[in-house]
């Protein structure tokens, strides 16, 4: 009798080997995560694969040997993934904790592989993000150490970078390219459905469109694409029906796209995935295939229907658990940048404050002490603006610094970003000097970037703590004399020379830069008369030379140190010693201080080098001798040398200070009889309004009614000065940090007083009634009833506001009683509320301005220009508001607002209500409700213009067609740009790389506006400002080479007989020499013998550059890229002819 056996399969294929295929599966994106990332994402990776394995290994007791550790290779398979969903500056730690969470809580605790209800990689990435958050979310950015953001927070458009891999992001999820490798493998081995992946993108693709997000961002950024493939596909926690595999995976798509549109998490895949592992059991059941010709049982629909709401209910619960209003856990985005704000503070207890335009982000102790500032800063480079995000620690000294945004040359002024020259900020604070070439150093071939980001942040620091913490020591005006101060500027050190008269700055004059001429022209024959006529040393920056702008107010500022009264003489007599870090190391000074002054100064000892350093030793002791001040022209050529025999001075006269008492400040001259009295002078934001009671022939009181000037600052200033002055009868010391609010009450007080004010009015100044009005408070509009009796608020009360309970609470407990008692709605604010009370007292200015005051006619505006156009500039709540205005027939025929950075809606419809309202009044008219600093704004940069103090008109350029490159989003962009009759006649995009589509809007409105503006600067279209701003530049550049239609073009100024001379002009490398031929009393050729410029850029400038010299007979335009070569080769052949022999 035969034997039968019964049937069985055979099959290769065993969860090791699935496993195995798997982890080859996850090569590429591991390779893509170690190129992109370094050398320390593979290290992440090892660490959570080796965690895995060994949890594993001794919670199973399996044998200590290499088959005991690698087991059946699910424990290795979670290892990788949960390495690959960490972002590499994670600590070493969190791939450890991450994996034996994996392992021991998530997988084992169900039964081990085959048991699990959750993916166990992603149930410890949720349980390491509620835990450890800040380790979670801090992503690097390929091939460097700049923490940044996902192309979640920080793209808005889809870039081909998403593809190859190299954005910010967790370690194996940024690879488009390398997941798909993975996924290919895997369907080809027959591992996964389509149906998963397939279900989850399309979903998330069409819920992006729906929910109005980019798709493509959606796809492509995050770790969507990852954990469709690899996470959502895992066999034991999805669905094993084909229907089921389908809705999981759209369940999967709809939940993270739901949870990245309506919650408070960026990413959004974690917690979808989970979600809808916990209902695999329920989609099983519901879509188990149906046998042919038998139907379904009544009882069996319904569980259906029942499971179907269950489910339902579960995800809406889950959806609101996760995604509940949590403010402080939203992410901080600043011009298109992520901001890690909570990461460098290391909490999401913050506050916001803002302060002289700049936003900070504060920790405060439980007394209210600050801790801890983060805030973004910006200065002018090389190529442009420098945006930095920098972090302040409780000594309020650097912590962190993250170079947000620049435009600097690749390999030169990009290494700006580098962590070696970051790194060398951290530590310095209000008491350091941030010397460039002492505290940092700069960078071969990126002086000027590096110097910029060294001027940036100690300007920086210096602001927060004039915000913070203003000094009241500064003296309230200067002593009588002429000054000579300088600074850095854009192409080197700017020398001023300010002269004080009657205490006041009477004059400003740049007497030496090396600023590329023609952009830095309208800061200089601008910004020293602004200085003049605000007496003060900050004033707005000029658009477009914002570098030079800063130097000069900078150099402005060194020379008044030696102007403060109470300083004169200037020093105590003695002998002082002081030392300083040079080139070489140590270098000490021994200054001698006789009647105040500076008599002698000898370098006692230095390492510099002998030879180069003789110069400066030999010259700049005596040169601050004659100037009697620390601060003169560094000799060339030993620069180093120079700068530390100076700040040796420095220090050693911080112990000079003089201890004779300053003369007793006069009095004010009282020229009215007993009585109250009203005048106005100009603070910092707008006129600043004093009432000032006389009795008995001296003041008694004053009261400020009106001003604008910011709470924390100026309003802290009057606070202070006000009891001061009545007691003095004088004025006094100046409030640091406030100096324009404190001259503006000294003055107002003065007039109120001599008699040029006005008597304060008797009658009421307001009409009695209520009045309702709106302002803008932080969550939404404020709406207050004011009302009015005998002229006077008599009662203030807040109806309505949608601004945070408890934060706002004290704004609106408090603020109301303030204006009532100060009978104006100008009062301080309160600290932690200040966006709640600025809303109020907004709408308690608006309520009054229905009510009508009892003064004159309406001011108009006083026209003290000839017919024309002029500019004049206003501060706005955004930033600058620019208008142009034309004057015909000695009256105001036109308004254009050609530039400001004001909310669109808000401000869009007031400048729309505002300017025929004042063509029509020509003056000033009703603020409009809710856009009251813009109003102001607008009425101060008509008033400026009309009375002849605007910013000097747009230099015309020369006819003709000009081409010129900007940096659009994807790549260059190219313009041609037609000038007729001085005045740009055409703009023509002739190519770009931009995404078609969004670009669009751009390319053709851009050239049309700037056409009608006159200008290269106007609005950018929203949602292309890249491609707009990269035109803008484009027709930037291409005007630089029109020129101006200013004289005749300048001829070198030949002094010599006919003959061979040499000349030596300063480069970007170095020392630019030539030697220049004259023959017949013309240069006949020019030969550059030596130089350390850049080769590839420097000789193709000096190629063109000397031909078209010998034609031209005089400097031509610079080369474009090469500027400074350009300008060296000018100024050494200048030199040559002129028989200088050098510089």
């Amino acid at each position: 009798m035969a034997k039968k056996t019964g049937p069985y399969l055979r099959s290769p294929v065993t969860i090791e080997s699935v496993m195995k295929d798997v982890l080859y599966s996850l090569i590429p994106a591991l390779a893509a995560g170690v190129i992109f990332f370094g050398i320390r994402a593979l290290w992440v990776v090892l660490l959570s694969t080796l965690t895995a394995m060994v949890t594993e290994m001794l919670f199973l007791r399996q044998p200590i040997n290499p088959k005991g550790l690698f087991g059946d290779g699910s424990a290795a398979v979670t290892g990788v993934l949960v390495g690959l969903i960490l972002p590499s500056t994670t600590a070493w730690w969190i791939p450890i904790v991450g994996s034996f969470l994996a392992i021991a809580l998530v997988k084992l605790p169900f039964g081990g592989l085959g048991h699990n209800i959750f993916n166990p990689a992603l149930g410890a990435r949720a349980i390491l993000l509620l835990a450890f958050t800040s380790e979670m979310v801090r992503f690097v950015l390929p091939f460097d150490t700049v923490t940044g953001a996902t192309p979640l927070l920080s793209m808005t458009s889809f870039n081909w970078s998403l593809i190859w891999g190299n954005v910010g992001g967790s370690i194996g999820e940024t690879s488009v390219i390398a997941i798909l490798l993975g996924a290919a493998y895997l369907l080809y081995k027959g591992h996964i459905d389509w149906r998963v992946p397939t279900g989850y993108v399309g979903a998330a693709f069409l819920a992006a469109l729906l929910w109005g997000l980019n798709p493509w961002i959606t796809i492509f950024g995050g770790g969507l694409l990852f954990a469709a493939v690899f996470m959502a596909t895992d066999m034991v926690t999805s669905p094993v029906t084909p229907t089921g595999q389908l809705v999981f995976g759209i369940g999967c798509g709809l939940l993270t796209v739901f949870i990245r549109k309506f919650t408070s998490l960026p990413e959004g895949v974690t917690f979808a995935v989970l979600v809808m592992n916990a209902l695999v059991p329920l989609l099983d059941r519901l879509t188990v295939p149906q046998i042919f010709g038998v139907g379904v049982a009544r009882e069996q629909r319904f569980q259906g229907t029942a499971l179907g709401a269950a489910v339902l209910v579960v995800v809406l619960v889950v959806a609101f658990a996760i995604g509940g209003p949590d403010r402080a856990a939203q992410p901080v985005i600043s011009g298109g940048h992520y901001l890690p704000i909570a990461e460098l503070l290391g909490t999401t207890d913050y506050e916001i404050e803002d302060i002289n335009g700049t936003r900070y982000y504060t920790v405060r102790d439980g007394e209210g002490n600050l801790t801890g500032a983060a805030f973004v800063g910006e200065q002018r480079g090389f190529n442009g603006s420098i945006r930095y995000l920098i972090a302040l620690d409780d000594q309020y000294a650097v912590q962190d610094l993250i170079i947000l945004e620049h435009k600097e040359d690749p390999g030169l002024g990009a290494r700006i970003t580098q962590p070696a020259f970051l790194q060398q900020f951290v530590g310095l604070g209000p008491e350091s000097k941030f010397e460039f070439g002492t505290d940092i150093d700069g960078l071969s071939g990126a002086t000027i970037s590096s110097r910029a980001v060294t001027t940036g942040i100690r300007r920086s620091v210096e602001g927060f703590m004039n915000a913070f913490f203003p000094s009241q020591d500064a003296a309230g005006g200067w002593a009588d004399g002429t000054y000579t101060g300088e600074a850095d500027s854009f192409g080197g050190k700017l020398a001023v020379e300010v002269t004080v008269s009657g205490g006041k700055i009477t004059a400003v004059e740049v007497v030496s830069h090396s600023d590329t001429p023609g952009i830095s022209d309208p800061a200089i024959n601008t910004i020293p008369g602004q200085i003049v006529a605000a007496n003060s040393p900050t004033v707005d920056a000029i658009s477009g030379a914002t570098f030079t702008s800063e130097g000069i107010m900078q150099a402005v500022q060194n020379a008044l140190v030696g102007a403060e009264v109470g300083g004169a003489p200037g020093w105590a007599d003695g002998t002082y010693t002081g030392e300083a870090s040079s080139f070489g190391g140590k270098l000490a000074v021994e200054v001698t201080v006789s009647g105040g002054k500076i008599t002698a100064v000898e370098v006692v000892s230095h390492s510099d080098t002998p030879g180069i350093s003789d110069p400066a030793i030999n010259t700049i002791p005596g040169q601050i001798v004659a100037a009697n001040s620390p601060q003169v022209d560094a000799i060339s050529g030993a620069t180093y040398t120079s700068e530390g025999i100076m700040a040796a001075v420095e220090n050693a006269l911080a112990g000079a200070m003089a201890t004779a008492s300053p003369a007793a400040a006069p009095k004010f001259d009282i020229q009215v009889a007993d009585g109250t009295y009203r005048a106005a002078a100009q603070g910092r934001n707008a006129q600043l309004v004093a009432e000032v009671t006389v009795s008995g022939g001296k003041i008694a009181g004053i009261a400020v009614v009106e001003h604008a000037e910011t709470p924390d600052i100026g309003g802290a200033a009057i606070e202070k000065l006000v009891p001061a002055i009545v007691e003095a009868q004088s004025p006094v010391d100046a409030i640091s940090g406030a100096t324009m609010t404190s001259q503006a009450l000294f003055e107002a007080v003065a007039k109120a007083v001599s008699g040029a004010g006005q008597a304060a009015a008797a009658g009421a100044e307001w009409l009695d009634g209520t009045y309702t009005g709106t302002g803008q408070g932080f969550e939404g509009p404020i709406t207050v009833e004011v009302t009015v009796s005998g002229g006077k608020i008599a009662a203030v009360n807040v109806k309505s506001h949608s601004d945070t309970p408890g934060i706002s609470d004290g704004a609106v407990n408090t603020i109301p009683g303030r204006i009532v008692e100060a009978n104006s709605p100008q009062v301080d604010a309160v600290s932690g509320a200040t966006y709640t009370s600025k809303g109020i007292m907004e709408a308690v200015e608006n309520a009054l301005a229905a009510s009508g005051e009892t003064a004159a006619e309406a001011p108009k505006f006083d026209i003290q220009v000839a017919d024309g156009t002029y500019k004049g500039v206003g501060q706005g709540f955004g930033g600058d508001v620019v208008v142009e205005v034309t004057v015909a027939g000695g009256k105001i025929a036109s308004i254009q607002v050609v530039e400001h950075s004001e909310t669109p809606f808000v401000a869009g419809s007031a400048i729309d209500k505002l300017v025929p309202a004042m063509v029509e009044a020509q003056g000033p008219v009703d603020a409009y409700s809710g856009a009251t600093m813009t109003s102001k704004a607008l009425f101060e940069a008509v008033s400026q213009a009309v009375s002849g103090e605007g910013p000097a008109a747009a230099a015309e350029w020369l006819d003709g067609t000009y081409t010129g490159t900007g940096q659009g989003f994807e790549g260059p962009i190219t313009v041609e740009v037609t000038v007729s009759g001085g005045k740009i006649a055409s703009v023509n995009v002739k190519s770009h790389s931009d995404t078609p589509g969004i670009s669009d809007g751009a390319v053709n409105t851009i050239p049309g506006r700037i056409v009608e503006a006159n200008s290269p600067q106007v609005d950018a279209v929203s949602g292309a400002t890249y491609t707009s701003k990269g035109i803008m530049e484009a027709v930037e550049n291409a005007l630089a080479a029109s020129g101006e239609t200013a004289a005749e073009a300048p001829k070198f100024d030949i002094q010599v007989a006919d003959g061979t001379y040499k000349g030596v002009g300063q480069g970007f490398g170095g020392d630019v020499v030539v030697e220049v031929t004259v023959a017949g009393g013309k240069i006949a050729s020019i030969q550059v013998v030596e130089h350390s410029e850049t080769p590839f850029v420097a000789g193709s400038a000096i190629d063109k550059l000397v031909p078209a010299m010998v034609e031209a007979q005089g400097p031509v335009d610079a080369y474009s890229g090469a500027t400074m070569t350009s300008e060296a080769l000018f100024a050494a052949v200048a030199a040559a002819v002129s028989g200088e022999e050098g510089r």
